[in-house]
């Protein structure tokens, strides 16, 4: 943290032709009006490169793979987000291997996804999610571990494992109105090739042990962002909970 900001005010002021300076301030700014940000901010050397976010990074992907000269659809690239993760240079990354994998094919599809995906040797969160969905409480623990140690954070887990379980929440109200499968896997997130799973999983959770389970989420949620905890113990905790009979 910078003490003295009048020498980097004055230097935003008048800075040298011949060097190029960057500075990078994590976090957001109150006060533009503040020094050293109104002089640099006068000067337009102020430049906020902010995180995408939903549409906005799946946009961002797409173009990225038209670019490379391949089409991705939405809906495969929300998965590809949803494997992954909201990093756009893992994300890049992951599109390179793809894109190299499928060397003269146009399209991203679905399976091509997966094979690259599983040859990473290792697990993502739909292998976490189908685990959850069967109940397999080892494989469970296993992935899990497995995502931790590879950089997955566990907000990332606990946020997905929320969206796929809340997904299962759905599935009697769209039985009942006898919704199209690819209607009904758009509504609970997922592509329609895994909604079968979904039915499937929804059986083997009652909607007293969904409200449970909700609960167990928002405690990991809370833990992880207040506490110290250590992250593998908080998601152990909420894995079992979830798979408690």
């Amino acid at each position: 943290k910078i003490k003295d900001k009048k020498p980097l005010k004055d230097y935003a002021s008048s800075p040298a032709e011949f060097t190029v300076i960057a500075f990078f301030h994590n976090g957001s700014i109150t006060n533009l009006n503040s020094e050293p940000f109104k002089s640099l901010d006068t000067n337009e050397y102020l430049y906020e490169a902010k995180e995408l976010k939903g549409k906005n990074l799946i946009d961002w992907l797409i173009g990225l793979a038209e670019e490379k000269g391949k089409k991705l659809s939405e809906e495969n690239a929300q998965v590809l987000v949803d494997i992954v993760g909201e990093s756009r240079n893992m994300l890049e990354d992951q599109l390179e291997k793809i894109c190299i994998f499928l060397n003269e094919k146009k399209e991203i599809t679905l399976e091509s996804i997966q094979q690259v995906s599983s040859e990473l040797k290792q697990f993502n969160i739909f292998d976490l999610q189908n685990a959850i969905g069967v109940r397999d409480k080892t494989k469970s623990l296993l992935i899990a571990n497995n995502l931790l140690d590879n950089g997955v954070e566990p907000t990332f887990i606990i946020t997905m494992l929320t969206r796929y379980l809340m997904g299962l929440a759905k599935i009697p109200e769209l039985q009942s109105k006898n919704t199209p499968v690819q209607e009904a896997a758009r509504i609970v997130g997922t592509h329609h090739f895994y909604y079968p799973n979904y039915v499937k999983a929804k059986n083997l959770f009652s909607d007293q042990k969904l409200v449970e389970v909700f609960r167990a989420l928002l405690k990991a949620d809370v833990s992880v962002k207040t506490t110290s905890t250590d992250e593998k113990t908080v998601i152990t905790l909420l894995i079992a909970e979830i798979l408690h009979n």
